[in-house]
């Protein structure tokens, strides 16, 4: 199985022939890149390929590469019309139909099954903060408000000098490069909300985004 999704790495795309309609979202650096009606194709292992069309040529597509339970690794085309899928997403956490770290998010449901993001249907998130407030006043807010820490089952390793994630069991990512995203989870009852900051500095860890991941 692993030599087949290797391949289709290189080959820029798993088979179509298997392939089913479904509502997809594939976001990049906060960009929606796949918003909507796609084709998917699974395969045996839990990994799949969500891919959307301009005419008849796929435009864009992404592949979720399944490791171990609950992990897995991201990949998509990068540029519209490419037919390799060489560009990296990093490690992805699953959480209910979306695959995600700090970066990216990969989901598919089934067409007309009750998306529940926030960003996607436009609904509001649960907390809210000020542009530009720094994440630890925001996590003690958090805190106060009832919410608590949401871990990931297995999350992605830190440095252990990185304080971005050093006594944050709400942790799911952080990337070391770039504008230096992480990705935290909190829960409150069945609500579960994830946050999105910038900068690798932690006294300068800005909340850029909030969006609801389930029970919204």
């Amino acid at each position: 199985m692993r030599l087949v999704l290797f391949v289709s790495l290189l080959l820029g795309f798993i088979s179509t022939a298997d392939a089913r309609p479904a509502d997809c979202l594939l976001e990049v650096q906060g960009r929606r890149v796949i918003d909507g009606a796609c084709d998917f194709t699974a395969m045996p292992d839990g990994s799949f390929q969500i891919s959307a069309k301009r005419g008849q040529n796929i435009e864009w597509f992404a592949q979720v590469q399944v490791s171990e339970r609950n992990v897995a690794q991201g990949y998509w085309n990068g540029e519209a019309g490419a037919r390799h899928a060489h560009y990296n997403l990093g490690q992805l956490q699953a959480s209910g139909a979306c695959w995600s770290n700090a970066t990216a998010r990969v989901c598919a449901w089934k067409i007309g099954e009750r998306r529940n993001l926030s960003s996607s249907t436009g609904g509001r998130p649960p907390v809210s903060f000020p542009s530009g407030t720094i994440y630890a006043d925001a996590r003690d807010s958090l805190q106060v408000l009832g919410w608590k820490p949401a871990p990931p089952e297995k999350p992605e390793t830190c440095l252990s000098d990185d304080g971005r994630c050093k006594g944050r069991p709400e942790t799911w990512a952080c990337s070391g490069t770039g504008l230096g995203h992480c990705l935290y989870v909190w829960r409150r009852g069945d609500t579960l909300v994830e946050i999105v900051t910038q900068d690798e500095e932690v006294s300068q860890q800005k909340v850029t985004s909030i969006r609801c991941r389930a029970g919204c």
